[in-house]
């Protein structure tokens, strides 16, 4: 079976949470060692309380995927330097004594079908903080139901320690423009351009991203890339968690034309042949827009900030998530202002 490594990006904001434990400890250690050398006192004091077992969950579930992986790992508390502590696997992750599995609740309440989660492993996180070699994940393959719920089961068979947590699904998202059947988009106007989609039940926060696909071909080779480029819009929020809001994007249809200079080199021994654009609707469940709240950065003076965690004995985000795209021609004004633009001129896009 092969796995989209691509989609592991979506566990980055664990960071965030072994951030939290880190800095706690490293503060607490620098707040200690200046009190001790102003006070000039003899006395040892052991800054690490007794260890407590914290599993550490990032889990998205798409009713749209038939495979689901979530990222299970533990906070760590222990001697010696945070930072170094950080890049020893056994710091971060389970054994064989964690079962994780998924269990389906029908409207009514009660728990139907269940799945085992399996453990594997990709090879390619890139270095950072925390450990960059190996990284574990689990998954199952489920199709799940859009009327039903679904809870994550942890239970630590060594230690007695469980865990749960809960989601709802987000039922699938309305494209209303580009319409249905649209073939051709046009980013030629000085005037504002929009976008449009309904927002589902169980969905809280939305973003839009338009993706520019195109090829590149190198000079006198026949050798082909295909790539793609976002322009990502800033997230909404929908009032009520119920659906049928109607969640507008405007914007200038020449700020295409920008995304697309900012994110492309001039190589002149390259040839690109403009390909369609996607228009994709995103949407994250009332637990994930709540997280995203409280984790991004801020410019406030007061850095203290609550935490969140919708995992029971343990710390993190499960909630879920779907999205749904529709597919644009552009207009050959369009692809002539890709080519000949005083934006783009020099980026070597080609007729089609």
């Amino acid at each position: 079976m092969t796995f989209d490594v691509a989609k592991i990006r979506i566990f980055e904001p664990l960071i965030i949470i072994y951030l939290y434990y880190m800095l706690r400890i490293i503060g607490f250690l620098i707040l200690t060692g200046f009190l001790g050398a102003f006070l000039s006192c003899d006395n040892e004091l052991n800054v690490n309380d007794d260890w407590q077992e914290v599993p550490v969950v990032y889990g998205l579930l798409d009713p749209q995927q038939n495979e689901h992986v979530i990222k299970i790992t533990k906070a760590f508390l222990g001697e010696g330097n945070a930072l170094h502590m950080a890049q020893i696997p056994d710091s971060s992750f389970y054994g064989d004594e964690l079962v994780a599995e998924l269990v389906e609740v029908t409207p009514g309440g009660n728990w139907n079908r269940r799945w085992t989660l399996d453990t594997f492993w990709i090879h390619n996180k890139e270095e950072g903080v925390f450990y960059g070699g190996d990284q574990m994940l689990y998954r199952t393959q489920a199709n799940l139901l859009m009327d039903h719920s679904y809870r994550l089961l942890l239970h630590n068979t060594k230690t007695g320690l469980r865990a749960t947590a809960v989601t709802s699904m987000i039922e699938p998202i309305e494209i209303t423009r580009p319409r249905g059947g649209q073939r051709f988009f046009s980013f030629t106007s000085l005037a504002e351009t929009q976008a449009e989609f309904r927002t589902s039940p169980n969905g809280r926060i939305y973003q839009l991203i338009i993706r520019f696909h195109f090829a590149e071909v190198k000079q006198n080779s026949t050798d082909t890339v295909h790539r793609y480029i976002d322009w990502q819009f800033p997230n909404r929020k929908a009032s009520f968690l119920t659906g049928n809001e109607t969640v507008t994007y405007s914007f200038p249809g020449v700020g295409f034309y920008g995304n697309v200079q900012a994110r492309l080199q001039p190589d002149p021994d390259i040839i690109r042949v403009p390909g369609n654009v996607e228009f994709i609707a995103y949407a994250g469940g009332d637990e994930l827009s709540t997280y995203i709240d409280i984790t991004s950065p801020h410019t406030s003076i007061v850095q203290e900030r609550p935490q969140y965690s919708n995992i029971s004995n343990g710390v993190g985000i499960f909630s879920s998530r779907t999205s749904a795209s529709r597919v644009c021609q552009l207009t050959p004004a369009s692809i002539d202002s890709l080519v000949n633009g005083s934006r783009t001129w020099n980026l070597g896009f080609v007729f089609p």
